[in-house]
């Protein structure tokens, strides 16, 4: 991977010479998407959570009323 070949017209990006594939060596935008997907998922166990307790919630008021 040391061959990589700088692109002019795609800044962040290099060639492997070898398979053709660009490659992304921009650290920060890695950085970034790893944030989003980590955050992505702390959304969705949000989001589950606060739907077992509506449900929990919705259970004891069923109880109640019986």
């Amino acid at each position: 991977m040391n061959n990589l070949l700088d692109i002019d017209s795609i800044s962040g990006f290099k060639k492997d010479p070898i398979s053709g594939a660009y490659v992304n060596v921009d650290k920060g935008v890695l950085a970034e998407a790893k944030y989003r997907k980590k955050l992505n998922k702390t959304i969705l166990d949000m989001q589950a959570e606060i739907n077992t307790l509506k449900e929990e919630v919705n259970k004891l008021k069923k109880l109640l009323t019986e």
